[in-house]
């Protein structure tokens, strides 16, 4: 829905929402939706964050628009060197 609105609309509909606003949806916007958000109101949303999502998303936005590292996921599993692919799936 965020990413429907017009970016002038976007804060307004952040501030009209207040607490009911799930912040953590920023995570899944596109980058430039998350830049149309002044940055007093970026550092607000990234408060309210979880800490663990607030540090992934800080951590992503450290890195240059359109890299591989504003891209990439910093989670991973790990599974013994002796399991099959279809072990891994399971």
């Amino acid at each position: 829905m965020l990413e429907a609105l017009d970016p002038e609309q976007r804060p307004r509909m952040v501030k009209l929402l207040g607490i009911d606003f799930d912040f953590s949806a920023l995570t899944e916007v596109d980058d430039a939706v998350r830049e149309d958000l002044p940055k007093e109101e970026q550092a607000e949303i990234l408060q309210q964050l979880p800490p663990t999502e607030r540090v992934a998303l800080t951590r992503s936005l450290d890195y240059p628009e359109d890299s591989a590292g504003r891209r990439m996921q910093t989670e991973f599993v790990v599974v013994p060197p002796v399991w099959n692919v279809g072990q891994a799936i399971d």
